[in-house]
């Protein structure tokens, strides 16, 4: 089969879901790209979109187009576990480090947000060797992973005995 896939928000930060999808494919001998309107012809193409701001994406595909993401206000659909616990596919962005989740959900209601109507109270999701893929740094999308009692006692083997906050400082974990 061949793959097309669209990143609808394009902001230059790794779209976890395309990334697990792409890998996930291409395991299976599928043929996988960033989707081409004009030059591609595809069996199925996904599209995801992260926030609802972000236009959607006004291409049209003579195949299956599945649409996905919490942009398009989809709060029940999920990827299959199969596809979930599928370590991603870093080629797709060229990205160096790790991308994924020790947690999903969130304690907090925050009146704006969706993940706890999304995904419910914090819960551990995977562990990072999960998605490290032999990476020395890993980025977590987790919404609030001090919140799990998991994290918070290093019981998730393997994560990093430091960590870098938004301003660049190393600390002990």
């Amino acid at each position: 089969m061949r793959i097309g896939l669209v990143d609808v928000d394009g902001r230059g930060f790794p779209n976890l879901v395309l990334m697990k999808l792409a890998a996930w494919h291409k395991a299976r001998g599928d043929t996988v790209e960033f989707a081409d309107p004009e030059a591609g012809r595809y069996d199925k193409v996904y599209m995801s979109k992260v926030f609802t701001h972000s236009p959607d994406c006004r291409d049209e595909y003579p195949c299956e187009v599945v649409r996905g993401g919490t942009g398009y206000r989809d709060y029940a659909t999920v990827l299959p576990e199969e596809v979930e616990h599928t370590c991603p596919d870093y080629s797709l962005y060229g990205v160096g480090e790790a991308y994924g989740f020790l947690t999903r959900g969130c304690p907090n209601r925050c009146p704006w947000c969706v993940v706890p109507r999304k995904e419910g109270g914090i819960r551990p999701h995977a562990d990072i060797e999960e998605f490290l893929a032999g990476r020395r740094r890993a980025v977590l999308l987790d919404n609030n992973v001090l919140a799990s009692d998991s994290c918070r006692s290093g019981r998730s083997s393997g994560w990093a005995s430091e960590w870098t906050s938004t301003k660049g400082s190393t600390r002990g974990a």
